[in-house]
Formats: C-alpha cells, structure tokens, sequence
C-alpha cells in the first residue's frame, strides 16, 4: 500500500485488509490498475454474512475492480458517502442480499439523501438476489450507463426514484408490491419477468415511453394484479389494462395510492 490518502497522493490498495486499515469517508483511495487479480471475494473474507454496513470512501476509484459473493443480511449494506459523488465502474456480482426483518426501506446501494443533488452510478454492473420483508430499492441514485441482473423477493420493491438512462435493467421479482418511480426513463431496457399482488408502477417520463409499455411491449413478463399511476401532464396511457392519472402530490400519497386497486396485465 502506497500514498498518504490525499487528492494528488491517494492511497493505493490492492487487497481488502489494506482497505479496511485506512478506510475513512474522505480518504482517496484508488484500487490499484496494475493488480494482477482485480477481485475482492467477499466469501474469503466473512463467509457467514455481513450483519454490518460496509462503507467505500467517496473518493474512490476502482479501476475495473470486482467485488463477488456478497452474503449481507444489514438493511443499508453498501454505502458511499455523500450526495452529488459520481460512483465509476463499481462491479457487483453474484450477491446475496437477506434482510430478515421488515424495515421502513433499505437500500442495497446507498448515498445520503440530497434531493437537489443527487449522485450517479455510471459504468456500473450490479447483479445477484434480494430476499427483503419490507420495502427494499436498488439505490437512491441516478443509474446512468450501468446494468442490473437482479432475482427479488420482497415485500415492496422500488427500482429507483431518480433518472434511468442508457442502462439495462433486468429483474425476476416476487413482490406483493412493485414500484417504479422515477423522473426520466431515458433510451433504457427493462425486461425479465415481474409478479406482483398489488403492483403500484408510477412516476414521470419524457423518454418517449409511458410506464406501462416498459413492462408489456419491451421483453418483460408481467402478471398480477395492481394499478398504475401516472403524471397525466407527463405521460400518455396506451397499452392494456386500466390506467389511472394522478397529480404529483397524490404520488406522494401513500393513502391514495393505496387506495387504488384496478387490474391491469394478466391475471
């Protein structure tokens, strides 16, 4: 391990104990480029399970590093800092994320919240399992250029709530609720298959593609029943089902969405 941790001197690591020793929320810190094996296993380092947040610095860059066979059962596993960071080339794969206990929402991949100034995950690859008995989401992030290949089994499941764009976005969810809201759904991909009990998909979009048709007309499987609800100034409905419009503020409401029960898709 090399540097002092500063913005022109980071400290360069190449194996997690390094990581772990110097570790701070404002430490840069780049995993070294010319490393042989670019891979941490998780399962070598606590083969039973995270119960604790494993935190990355927001200054870090991975340099094509991969990060494989995540077991967490912590209701926020991954955390990177601040709001308005730029997350670069983060790869996740073939994790494994329980949380046994309902919670209020848990983030697999989060950032402190600032709703004017959000971060971004870019050139980004995320893919394993979500088992969550309560509200769980992807990130709190935008999701820009990266890919997801995620099996979920939750109570409420949220893909995000800020921007998609140029991503591809591939999901087998299991959830009595399944909630899509986001400001801009721009030249992405969805598909894989959804079943959902009382599936709420809302939000805005000025892609070119409504909600509803992301599911149905892209390859994605859909089946259940629920409602989806839409900012009728943003969106057009098309598509089968039954489509109800609404005013931001009613998407803000939890009692009126959950008011809502129409059936639309297939039984």
């Amino acid at each position: 391990m090399t540097g002092s941790g500063i913005e022109n001197d980071p400290y360069i690591v190449d194996n997690w104990a390094d990581y772990r020793q110097i570790y701070s929320t404002s430490a840069y810190i780049e995993w070294d480029g010319n490393a042989k094996n670019k891979v941490i296993d998780f399962n070598e380092i606590q083969p039973h399970g995270f119960t604790t947040a494993i935190n990355f610095s927001r200054y870090t860059k991975f340099n094509g590093w991969k990060f494989v066979n995540l077991f967490t059962m912590h209701s926020n596993p991954l955390s990177f800092g601040s709001a308005g960071k730029t997350l670069d080339g983060f790869i996740l794969e073939n994790f494994y994320w329980l949380v046994p206990a309902p919670s209020y929402e848990s983030v697999l991949l989060n950032f402190e919240a600032n709703y004017s100034n959000f971060s971004t995950l870019k050139n980004c690859v995320i893919s394993g399992k979500i088992e969550c008995q309560g509200k769980c989401r992807i990130t709190n992030a935008h999701f820009h250029e990266s890919s997801a290949n995620i099996a979920v089994n939750s109570g409420n499941f949220t893909i995000t709530n800020h921007t998609i764009r140029h991503a591809d976005v591939i999901l087998d969810v299991v959830a009595p609720t399944v909630t899509l809201t986001t400001e801009n759904i721009i030249n992405s991909r969805f598909s894989g298959k959804i079943h959902a009990e009382n599936p709420i998909i809302c939000g805005n979009s000025t892609s070119g593609y409504n909600l509803f048709d992301l599911f149905s007309n892209q390859s994605a499987e859909y089946s259940g029943k629920g409602v989806m609800v839409y900012n009728s100034d943003k969106m057009t409905a098309s598509g089968d089902g039954n489509h109800q419009p609404c005013t931001p503020e009613q998407l803000r409401n939890p009692a009126y969405l959950n008011s809502l029960r129409f059936p639309i898709g297939v039984d």
